[in-house]
This record gives C-alpha cells, sequence and structure tokens, in this order.
C-alpha cells in the first residue's frame, strides 16, 4: 500500500432493509500500537474515510498488530466498496458477525 494502513475491519455486520454496512469489527492504528477490536458503525466509518484515513480489510494474525491485508475499502457513490468486488449492493469480503 502506498499509505500506511490506520483501519483494519476484520468482520462486518449488513442491514437487513438495504443490504448496506451497518457496523464493523476492527483495529485501528493508535500511533505506533494498534487497539483491541473496537466496533465502528457506518457513520463512523464514512467519517475516518473522509478523514483520509487508510481503511482495508484483513485477518490478524498470530503477532499483535500484524494483519494479513486482503483489499482496501474504498467510498463511492455512498457505498462501501472492496477493489476486488462490485455489484449493486456493499460486500466487504470479509466474516460476519
Amino acid at each position: 500500500m502506498e499509505k500506511k494502513v490506520d483501519v483494519v475491519i476484520v468482520s462486518a455486520r449488513y442491514s437487513a432493509e438495504d443490504g448496506r454496512v451497518s457496523l464493523v469489527q476492527a483495529y485501528q492504528r493508535l500511533g505506533p500500537i494498534w487497539s483491541d477490536i473496537l466496533l465502528f458503525d457506518r457513520d463512523q466509518l464514512v467519517g475516518l474515510m473522509k478523514a483520509r484515513k487508510q481503511v482495508v480489510t484483513g485477518h490478524p494474525r498470530e503477532i499483535p498488530g500484524d494483519f494479513r491485508i486482503t483489499a482496501k475499502v474504498r467510498l463511492r457513490r455512498g457505498k462501501l466498496m472492496v477493489d476486488k468486488r462490485a455489484g449493486d449492493g456493499e460486500a466487504l469480503g470479509v466474516p460476519l458477525f
């Protein structure tokens, strides 16, 4: 990645009405360290992205603070999307929780 990663999404919940992301579990960079797992609702996640934070999907590895990054998350026309997925709905390609 060209910029350091600020947030790593590891799982998501989707709204039953419209299929949009409603809540995610993620780790956030806090200076040189990573937070414990946090919950971000859709508005918080969009706010982070509008603040130019680098948001990706991934999986934690055995060493704390080490992640296997799977895709970059983008905000396009009000929808959260990852590069590898296309379509009408939002699909981040992470497990549900």
